[in-house]
């Protein structure tokens, strides 16, 4: 249960259209950063807070621009343990979409600088960044090195990131009604048409694999300006008859 009453299980997998799941997600996000003791309680490793900024924030993004234009869809978050994270419903008859969501993001580096700003009002965006003791010890405390990053190191670290986030999907059952929707860190990672491209040259040579079960690979940034939609291979066929 969540202690500030911000985030509950039936609220998060009540079905809502695109329009109502971001209005609802922006809401929800405002109220998890509004005070000091949301966002200790936001970064703090809690269930529904964990699963709401990797997953159902990056998801309302994503529904907002790849089904507006859908009427009477209904998207459903899952809380459960099956293999997919959220359901798409359409109106008009089609089988239901599933949505897997996979992040390429630091998450132990982006958890750390969150903690550092939490405590200390600032952290470098780049550079080294560690723990001294453990979490929540009273000795416990971050350190982080000012240190400028080299472009292309920066770039290529989160190239690998994309890479391992589909790799770990392969081999995996989903079946053809299942996308894949790998969120990427478009701020740091990917913020210009440069790294962007890099972006979608691994993707076209590497990361469509006959071994991911799903029909669509979706790339798409945290900030939802960066979405990139690939057929995969082992349904073009079923697309095409």
């Amino acid at each position: 249960m969540d202690r500030l009453n911000i985030l509950t299980e039936a609220d998060i997998t009540t079905p809502r259209s695109p329009r109502e799941l971001v209005a609802w997600a922006t809401h929800k996000n405002n109220q998890l950063s509004a005070t000091a003791e949301a966002k200790l309680y936001t970064w703090s490793g809690a269930i529904l807070p964990n699963k709401f900024k990797k997953e159902i924030w990056p998801l309302a993004l994503f529904v907002a621009k790849e089904f507006a234009e859908t009427p009477n869809t209904l998207i459903t978050p899952n809380l459960g343990n099956e293999n997919f994270d959220a359901t798409v419903a359409f109106g008009d008859g089609r089988p239901n979409v599933l949505i897997e969501i996979s992040q390429a993001i630091d998450g132990y580096d982006l958890a750390l600088r969150i903690e550092a700003v939490l405590a200390n009002s600032f952290v470098p965006l780049t550079g080294p960044i560690s723990r001294g003791g453990r979490r929540g010890a009273p000795d416990s405390v971050v350190v982080a090195t000012l240190l400028m990053e080299d472009d292309s190191d920066r770039l290529a670290k989160h190239l690998k990131l994309v890479e391992d986030a589909v790799q770990r999907k392969a081999g995996r059952q989903y079946g053809e009604n299942c996308n894949l929707l790998v969120v990427v860190d478009d701020y740091l990672g990917f913020p210009d048409d440069f790294s962007q491209e890099k972006l979608n040259e691994l993707v076209t040579s590497k990361l469509l694999l006959p071994e991911l079960d799903f029909m669509h690979l979706f790339i798409f940034g945290r900030s939802g300006n960066l979405a990139r939609k690939y057929q995969l291979p082992r349904y073009s066929r079923a697309m095409c008859e």
